[in-house]
């Protein structure tokens, strides 16, 4: 399995970068610091199973910010193609040597999306921006770039916190610090996107929402489910609007 290094030239926060990279060695702990994503990994998996009519078998995915691979592997499993690009050396050592011992063949590589980009001339059938824009610094610039590596009518997936009151009290101050499901300071209010601003910076490239839902956890239950409220967190899909 081959790990790509290259010096990053990238739309993501240096303290963004620093952050994940002291998180590395603990991606696959089920009751670590991404216990939470854990817990999210199935509905994920399942909504994109859903929005591509359960057939993944042979598809070009592209998980951007793959961070330790936990996304990456259950769709390889399901017979994708998937390349996991991260900006952090130490993720991407974790999740080659996960995927290797679980006898996966996923393509891992160091580099920005910008950067991989200027090595292949590939088009990708899907490509995955989940949990990962609100750590960007130009999401727009980042959007656009998600967009450039689709095929005509590939899918765009994105997941992220909304910009709203209700985010900051839940997803910051409840999350962080008070029930401490995740490290301080992983978020950062202002960094988080309205749908409309996502919709915006994909417009002219002829992107719109074809599907949106809200993305909420069940104190009561311990588990995310899928609602109609997309005040906190939202996941969607996007594909150009072909005439």
């Amino acid at each position: 399995m081959k790990i790509w290094i290259k010096k990053m030239v990238s739309s993501l926060n240096p303290s963004e970068i620093n952050h994940f990279r002291k998180l590395a060695d603990h991606w696959w702990e089920e009751k670590g610091p991404f216990s939470m994503l854990h817990q999210l990994n199935p509905l994920r998996v399942q909504y994109i199973k859903n929005a591509l009519r359960g057939e993944l078998k042979g598809l070009k995915i592209l998980d951007v910010g793959c961070g330790g691979g936990i996304l990456a592997e259950p769709l390889a499993r399901l017979g994708a193609n998937v390349t996991g690009l991260d900006v952090v050396l130490e993720n991407i050592e974790v999740a080659s040597r996960h995927a290797e011992a679980e006898g996966l063949k996923i393509q891992y590589k160091a580099l920005s999306l910008e950067d991989y980009l200027k090595t292949t001339p590939s088009k990708f059938d899907v490509v995955l921006a989940l949990e990962v824009l609100e750590h960007v610094e130009n999401p727009k610039y980042f959007l656009e770039t998600c967009a450039s590596a689709l095929k005509e009518e590939g899918s765009l997936f994105v997941s992220t916190f909304h910009r709203t009151a209700k985010s900051y009290l839940l997803g910051i101050v409840m999350a962080e610090y008070v029930l401490k499901w995740v490290p301080k300071k992983t978020h950062h209010w202002t960094q988080f996107l309205k749908p409309s601003e996502i919709y915006e910076a994909l417009r002219e490239d002829g992107f719109v929402f074809e599907d949106l839902v809200g993305v909420t956890y069940d104190l009561w239950k311990s588990n995310w489910k899928i609602s109609q409220d997309t005040s906190v967190n939202y996941m969607g899909l996007l594909r150009r609007k072909l005439t």
